[in-house]
């Protein structure tokens, strides 16, 4: 039978969940800045048209920092679960091998 060595696997496993934790603190950081922005200045910039406020539709953007909340919880969990030493899962009343009955 043939034996595939694990590591090259977990390197990648890393670096994927690493990478999606970085891009999530992007898009997290970038939509809640511009929708800061949006509710700071809504009422006093002109350039936000008051004349039309209920075309102003935010949800796409609050889907974008709830998303990404959730994405940046779920992967922080599972890369620092990844780092935990796994624990000894011999059986407690294991019989040794040498004993025969």
């Amino acid at each position: 039978m043939i034996k595939i060595n694990p590591t090259p696997f977990h390197l990648a496993q890393n670096i994927i969940t690493g990478l999606a934790i970085i891009l999530s603190i992007a898009i997290l950081g970038t939509s809640a800045h511009t929708l800061n922005v949006f509710t700071k200045q809504q009422t006093s910039n002109p350039w936000w048209m008051p004349l039309w406020p209920q075309h102003y539709n935010t949800h796409g953007t609050k889907a974008l920092i709830a998303s990404s909340a959730i994405t940046l919880v779920l992967c922080g969990a599972f890369f620092t679960a990844l780092f935990v030493p796994q624990v000894n899962r011999k059986p407690i009343h294991a019989i040794p091998q040498h004993q025969q009955y």
